[in-house]
């Protein structure tokens, strides 16, 4: 970005996956569909999340059983029936609960049972004009009551696709280095006839079946294996992910104890995270919660593109294109900010921070650090150092940054008006950055004229299918 372009602060360029060349779209392409895939794993689980009551709910789960048994009703009569089931049966516990907390005798509890179920008759009996389906409606009721966790069950699914993308990530990335560095492939011991190499048209073509074949044979192997290769055959060491972190590991292993046990906790498991808080004893069938999924999607989010962001820079290190890559660490961790994963936000940021030489990125990813942590845990999180931040030689994009952040409102949207008409700062960044979600709540409240239209207007065409693979 030269001094004549107009800036965008939240990211320190515009430098995407798209804009690498052929050798770096080896590395970039893959971490763009696996962070594509990461964040469609996110929102699944918020979508469950939200979705929980349907999913659990015993009338919903009544209703269906019912359906698919008694398909000679519409559906809005076993639902109604759901209904009135599932109020007879609370009125019937309340009053229980109320006789025996007054010490009714069994006798009366007794009768109190009989007159419930007599009413249920009765109630059936009006919503479905049967009256054989009061008996048929105890059995479905019955099995309504008892079915499996539904949201477990997707939850665990959504375990084994985010490791399963993490590891078609790991097999690009080896694969990848197996191309761009082919004397690599010198070590690789197996052997082949003339009838073999007949079946290439040329060398290339045959390296890359070489490479293929030496990334299927890793990808058999553990996380740690993978991670040896990288770190002890390759002088690839990215801490926090080579160095096989006992909470990345433990997301495999669970998994695999899915897959293979049922979630049951076993010795292999346990041997496997040595070092773990409170591991669970064996025998122990585990599950998969919301928070445990948001927790193995971010790890294994900030694992990948630590370890693809590592390696470009091992395979590139040239100056412009390390600056480039600086600059595709802000877009990435931007993306993540504007979908609310303050978490992996600040981790990648911190650990860009440990190498990152162009200041712009660098000032951008402290402002970065300290929205996310503003987000989690509030202003005291980071007054001190934001107070403490001297920005008097800085470009005024930072000078508003730390406004923003502390919330000096009226100096803030002032600066705002200023840059964004001298075209120093972008539109979108205004209308989009987290940075700025007070300001704008600021502009609305004190009823101001808002600054700027949208910068990114509707499309005439729509369709309701999802994007194309």
């Amino acid at each position: 970005m030269t001094d004549g372009e107009q800036m965008d602060v939240s990211k320190s360029g515009d430098q995407t996956a798209d804009d690498a060349s052929p050798g770096q779209d080896l590395l970039f392409a893959p971490l763009t569909t696996f962070l594509d895939a990461m964040q469609a794993s996110f929102d699944l689980e918020e979508f469950i999340s939200k979705s929980r009551r349907e999913l659990t709910d015993v009338e919903n789960a009544f209703t269906a059983e019912a359906s698919r048994r008694l398909p000679g009703d519409p559906e809005s009569v076993h639902r109604q029936a759901a209904s009135v089931i599932h109020r007879d049966i609370h009125e019937h516990m309340s009053a229980r609960k109320d006789s025996r907390e007054s010490e009714a005798s069994e006798a009366t509890i007794a009768e109190m049972r009989d007159d419930f179920l007599a009413k249920l008759r009765c109630d059936l009996l009006e919503v479905t004009g049967k009256p054989e389906y009061y008996h048929w409606y105890g059995p479905i009721w019955q099995r309504a009551q008892t079915r499996p966790d539904k949201t477990r069950i997707l939850l665990a699914s959504l375990l084994m696709s985010v490791v399963s993308d993490f590891e078609v990530l790991v097999s690009a990335l080896v694969r990848a280095l197996l191309l761009l560095r082919p004397e690599i492939l010198r070590s690789d011991e197996a052997k082949y006839s003339m009838r073999d190499l007949e079946a290439f048209s040329d060398l290339d073509e045959f390296r890359r079946h070489c490479a293929e074949r030496m990334a299927d044979a890793l990808l058999r192997g553990s996380y740690e294996d993978w991670m040896q290769w990288f770190s002890k055959r390759h002088n690839l060491v990215v801490p926090g992910v080579t160095d096989c972190p006992v909470g990345v590991v433990e997301v495999f292993q669970r998994r695999h104890l899915f897959v293979h046990n049922g979630g049951v906790v076993n010795s292999l498991y346990l041997l496997k995270i040595e070092g773990l808080s409170e591991p669970p004893v064996i025998g122990k069938r585990l599950t998969i919660s919301e928070a445990y999924l948001q927790g193995a999607i971010h790890k294994l989010t900030v694992a990948g593109i630590k370890l693809v962001i590592a390696l470009a820079a091992k395979l590139f290190p040239d100056p412009e294109t390390i600056k480039s890559i600086d600059s595709l660490v802000s877009s990435i961790t931007y993306e993540l900010l504007m979908a609310g994963r303050y978490i992996s936000v600040e981790e990648v940021n911190v650990w860009h921070l440990t190498f990152v030489q162009h200041p712009s990125p660098r000032l951008v990813a402290m402002v970065n650090i300290w929205i996310s942590r503003k987000a989690m845990r509030g202003m005291r999180a980071i007054r001190e150092e934001v107070e403490a931040w001297d920005t008097e030689t800085l470009a005024d994009k930072f000078k508003l940054a730390k406004l923003a952040l502390l919330e000096r409102h009226e100096e803030a949207y002032a600066l705002v008006k200023r840059l964004i008409a001298n075209e120093e700062l972008a539109m979108r960044s205004w209308q989009e950055w987290p940075l700025f979600e007070g300001l704008r709540r600021y502009e609305t409240e004190s009823e101001f004229e808002p600054i700027g239209q949208s910068v990114q207007p509707f499309e005439a065409t729509h369709t309701d299918e999802p994007a194309p693979e």
